[in-house]
């Protein structure tokens, strides 16, 4: 298993899901199970803070604006269909695991 969410190309870019855990103590990513990269974020799920904060933190892992992502689908959900306009899936599939290579284990260091 790669460790990463299955990336579906678009006409406008590419998609995968995502499972969103709010409240976290710190924003991160962690590799991927049924099929949906699992997002821990710090904002709470109210008035669609975690929604901002969701776009905003994969904006900054994938190396793009804040508006090539957006929620497609699952607003309300834990579990959405993130877009990523532009982003290519090789160019997304390296972003993510290197993302995933950069950060701490859960509960550890580097």
């Amino acid at each position: 298993m790669s460790g990463l969410p299955e990336i579906i190309e678009t006409g406008a870019g590419c998609e995968f899901t995502v499972r969103v855990v709010p409240r976290a103590r710190a924003n991160r990513i962690e590799a991927a199970a049924d099929g949906a990269m699992r997002v821990s974020v710090t904002a709470p799920p109210e008035d669609g803070r975690a929604n901002r904060e969701l776009v905003k933190f994969l904006a900054g892992l994938i190396g793009v604006g804040g508006s090539s992502v957006s929620i497609v689908s699952g607003g309300r959900s834990r579990r959405k269909r993130v877009r990523v306009e532009g982003a290519s899936r090789a160019g997304l599939e390296t972003s993510l695991r290197k993302a995933l290579a950069g950060q701490p284990r859960k509960g550890g260091r580097l």
